[in-house]
C-alpha cells in the first residue's frame, strides 16, 4: 500500500472515529462542527488523490 492510500485510510478512520466520539461521548447534535470536519477530511483526501496522480504522471 503506497503512502497516499495509507493517508486516505488514516484520514477516513480519524474522521469516522471523531464523528462517533462527538455524537456519543460528547452528546453533540450533528451540526456545523461535524460538517466542517467532513469538508476538511474530503479536502485532505482530494489533495492526496491529486498528489498520487501527479506522482504517476511524473513516472
Amino acid at each position: 500500500m503506497n503512502k497516499y492510500n495509507k493517508n486516505i485510510l488514516a484520514i477516513t478512520i480519524i474522521t469516522i472515529f471523531t464523528l462517533i466520539l462527538m455524537t456519543t461521548w460528547l452528546d453533540l447534535n450533528f451540526g456545523y462542527t461535524q460538517i466542517l470536519l467532513i469538508i476538511a477530511a474530503a479536502y485532505a483526501v482530494n489533495l492526496n488523490i491529486k498528489g498520487f496522480k501527479e506522482k504517476q504522471r511524473e513516472s
